[in-house]
């Protein structure tokens, strides 16, 4: 009928909750078809709302808070309770991007101010601490061992701190392009993705950028590396997803989609895939090393960031729209039982 067809096409377009709104109407009568569209939904739950379009998002590692910058405004929520326990806004400047540092509680967070703000979530005693970057900052990230962060933005600039430390153990114009993505590829090595189709490695030691790939098509627009160092994956702006080892230029292999720039994504070793969110509205889950396609999954409208909360399998986005949704991940099916016999729902 037509509140069923509502409920479905609403969540195949990404339209949550206006297809939550079409099972309520469906609830009633609690059929074989009711069941299997509530089966779809259910895989998707709003956790959050920010007042903003979310342009990145964090968890932290045992899952105890969650962060959302917006355009201006970042918020920290306790997962259990919802409450907002942290609000930094910064007027007339975007924020891009957030950080937790690795088995702990610090976040890091930042944007076109060029500067970076250190807050140890959970802890009322400690202040907001300031380092100055000096560009805009499109991308930051801790390595493995949480003792480094780094951060990387326009003009090419790339800086690396200690985590206690206010003076940059480097800090410098590393490429003539701005630096979409980038990542640590080694104790002493970052990795970088431009804007201008160059993947390479800086060397912390030497200080000095050797190029490791070009995509001559288009810019890139994201970056991750594996938490071994072996393996990257990287988003480019005309779509295609760049897949490969860290030590040989002819492994990489190219995925390609057609929703748009992959503005997001990560290596999940756990689950040996990649995850990308795309621009026009699709979180893709691709099995590794046969670059098939696991699953796909759409989200509430709008740009959408994402971050694996690898303590509960769950993938967490920040929509375009200011939700935060919890998107779950198991391929496990389930049966439906009727007065015909059981359903296998695949």
């Amino acid at each position: 009928d037509a509140e069923s067809k509502l409920a479905f096409a609403s969540a195949m377009a990404g339209d949550h909750r206006h297809a939550k709104q079409a099972l309520d109407q469906l609830a009633e009568l609690g059929d074989l078809e009711y069941q299997m569209l509530t089966r779809i939904e259910d895989q998707y739950e709003e956790l959050y709302r920010h007042i903003e379009a979310v342009s990145d998002i964090a968890v932290s590692d045992d899952e105890q808070y969650v962060a959302a910058a917006g355009l201006r405004t970042l918020l920290v929520w306790q997962a259990k309770t919802g409450r907002i326990v942290h609000r930094h806004r910064l007027k007339g400047q975007q924020l891009r991007c957030v950080a937790f540092q690795p088995n702990g509680h610090l976040l890091v967070w930042g944007g076109q101010s060029g500067e970076l703000f250190f807050k140890d979530i959970g802890n009322a005693n400690e202040r907001l601490r300031r380092l100055e970057f000096g560009e805009a900052i499109n991308v930051i990230r801790f390595s493995p061992d949480a003792d480094q962060v780094l951060a990387a933005g326009e003009k090419g600039k790339l800086a690396v701190w200690e985590i206690d430390g206010d003076q940059p153990l480097f800090a410098g114009k590393v490429t003539s392009a701005s630096i979409a993505g980038a990542d640590f590829a080694g104790p002493r090595r970052v990795m970088l993705a431009d804007d201008e189709g160059q993947l390479s490695f800086f060397d912390l030691e030497t200080e000095t950028n050797e190029e490791f790939y070009r995509f001559g098509r288009s810019g890139f627009v994201s970056l991750d590396v594996g938490d071994q160092f072996d393996r990257f994956v990287a988003g480019t702006f005309s779509g295609p997803l760049m897949f490969g080892s860290l030590t040989d230029a002819d492994t990489i292999q190219i995925y390609r989609q057609g929703d748009g720039p992959m503005l997001d994504v990560a290596i999940w070793d756990e689950q040996d895939a990649f995850v990308g969110s795309a621009l026009y509205g699709s979180l893709q889950i691709v099995k590794l090393p046969s670059m098939v396609k696991r699953t796909h999954h759409t989200y509430f409208q709008g740009r959408g960031q994402f971050t694996v909360s690898r303590k509960s399998g769950r993938i967490l986005i920040g929509g375009g729209d200011g939700s935060v949704v919890a998107i779950q991940t198991s391929q496990r099916p389930g049966t439906i039982a009727t007065n015909q016999g059981d359903v296998l729902d695949l």
